[in-house]
């Protein structure tokens, strides 16, 4: 069986393009974290969420860290190190202009920013509409995109609660077909789409998605984020189209960049212009000159939620969002996916050392191998005969700013198991190792490459991240189906909750209701010199 790490699966394939992610998840809390507490949300983004053009003394985008300077010591505030941050006068005045100036301002990608726990094929657009008035409407005009998965959903500004979501298959076309619920599709005529924005979705329109709480004053103008995320996109779902794609397109799930238009009082639509690349460059130089602070922050029990159930090593991954992370999950789950849940395992690395190695056997739920119908079976339109939309299972660093350092998702276990007889159709059981250095788990015997996918936790794709100091681990689900057998992450959160939340973090309990499916993990410390592995849990 050839050898697969990540380095040979999702990075480098010819037909993926390179991942672009919000910040968003993150960087809102975050930066509230490091600011005055007399700064708001909306002071964090009010300038950084309008880029219609760069300012007059920057260059266009070539790179993020050529736009801002590198902090030093001197730099006490983040609005002395980016001016943007720095918030707008309490009233902006009746002249003001009407927010947003541009549409889409932030998107960035893995490869220079992956930070926030995200997943590195997932593709997130950012829109902030910040005077959102109870009669305005909002549309969004795009065609599907070429990807596993894609959805559009609301959000509160100010804290990232969710309010609404519209799921690629409850999506009605304004022209062609919908791929991902009708068996008829073809990449020739994949169609297009309009969503409408409005203040509570009762406006009797086609594709119509809430953007404020029903509870909110009506004459009060909200501000409003908007999500639209990919997950997956593939050029060999787009291979019906004529032409060549732009960097562009391909961010956008091979597809063009959806517009957004505003509905003016005398019913006239009126387009709002695309913003540059400046804004997300600018976010993505926000974590790649601040890392150096970032690092020296304390590693805490609280950064490992985990922790809090037990001093010694935790022998199984748990549910993340189910109330052991109270002091932790209120940033990192701000602006959650409806779609995803996650399982994690973490710990201290001062506890553990350089030596450990981390086991991983679990088996692998059916999933969908793409849109149409000669790209294998079953297809996006089928879910009655796969358990699950999307799975992944990533390295990442717990402690802020949480960077995913590698990542294999289900295609890439798939592959790598394909060489043996009736795996896809039967066993798909799989085994991972996670270390720093695959040269400490080989050394105890721990890493069979022909047998046994690989995951680091170390800075193969970044620049300048330092060594892990919480290295965790994060299994991602990506909407469920019916046809799992009660054996999804979904039903697990509603077992555990319903049996009391502590039931969350007891991995025999989370075993219990998702049998061979859940991921079960042995701990070892490695001695390399000596090649004997201890049993950690």
């Amino acid at each position: 069986m050839p050898h697969l790490t990540p380095q040979h699966s999702a990075r480098n394939k010819e037909t993926r393009m390179r991942p672009r992610v919000s910040l968003l998840a993150l960087l809102v809390p975050l930066l509230l974290g490091l600011m005055p507490k007399a700064t708001s949300a909306s002071d964090v983004l009010l300038e950084a969420t309008n880029f219609a053009t760069p300012p007059a003394n920057e260059p266009h985008v070539a790179g993020a860290t050529a736009l801002v300077p590198h902090p030093s010591e001197r730099y006490q505030r983040l609005e002395e190190i980016y001016p943007f941050l720095a918030p707008l006068p309490p009233d902006r005045g009746k002249g003001a202009a009407k927010w947003p100036k541009c549409a889409w301002q932030v998107a960035t990608e893995p490869s220079a920013s992956s930070f926030g726990l995200l997943d590195l094929n997932a593709y997130y657009h950012t829109l902030v509409i910040w005077d959102f008035h109870e009669t305005d409407v909002y549309r969004i005009k795009g065609r599907f995109p070429a990807t596993r998965y894609f959805s559009i959903q609301s959000y509160e500004f100010t804290n990232g609660k969710p309010i609404a979501s519209m799921l690629d298959r409850d999506i009605r076309p304004a022209t062609g077909k919908n791929p991902y619920n009708d068996l008829s599709a073809t990449p020739a005529d994949r169609g297009t789409f309009e969503i409408y924005l409005t203040a509570h979705g009762n406006q009797g329109l086609p594709n119509e998605l809430r953007a404020k709480r029903d509870e909110d004053h009506k004459e009060k103008k909200e501000p409003v984020t908007i999500i639209y995320r990919m997950y997956d996109a593939d050029a060999h779902m787009a291979r019906g189209d004529e032409g060549t794609w732009t960097p562009k397109q391909r961010f956008w799930g091979f597809a063009d960049p959806a517009v957004v238009e505003h509905r003016t009082h005398d019913g006239q639509w009126t387009e709002v212009p695309a913003c540059t690349d400046f804004g997300s460059a600018l976010f993505q130089a926000t974590f790649t000159d601040l890392y150096p602070v970032f690092k020296h922050f304390p590693a805490t029990s609280a950064s490992c939620p985990m922790a809090q159930l037990s001093d010694d090593v935790f022998p199984s991954l748990i549910l993340f969002g189910a109330g052991l992370e109270e002091g932790y999950a209120a940033s990192i789950t701000s602006y959650t996916n409806y779609d995803t849940r996650y399982l994690y395992w973490c710990a201290q690395e001062a506890k553990m050392g350089p030596n450990m190695v981390i086991r991983m056997q679990g088996k692998l739920p059916r999933v969908p191998q793409g849109l149409y119908s000669d790209e294998g079976w079953p297809r996006v339109a089928q879910p009655e005969f796969y358990d699950a939309r999307y799975i992944s299972i990533s390295t990442i660093d717990m402690l802020y700013p949480s960077p995913t350092y590698q990542e294999v998702e289900d295609h890439d276990i798939e592959r790598f198991y394909s060489q043996v007889p009736r795996w896809a159709e039967h066993d798909r059981t799989y085994s991972i190792v996670f270390s720093i250095d695959p040269n400490v788990a080989r050394a105890c015997n721990l890493y069979d490459v022909d047998t046994q996918m690989f995951l680091a936790w170390n800075d193969a794709y970044h620049y300048g991240l330092g060594p892990t100091r919480m290295p965790s681990i994060v299994y991602r689900e990506l909407l469920p189906t019916p046809a799992a057998g009660g054996k999804s992450l979904k039903e697990v959160d509603k077992a555990c909750r319903a049996a009391g939340k502590d039931t969350c973090g007891n991995g025999f309990f989370l075993r219990g209701v998702m049998g061979d499916v859940y991921p079960r993990i042995d701990v070892f410390e490695c001695d390399p010199t000596t090649g004997v592995a201890t049993l950690l849990a």
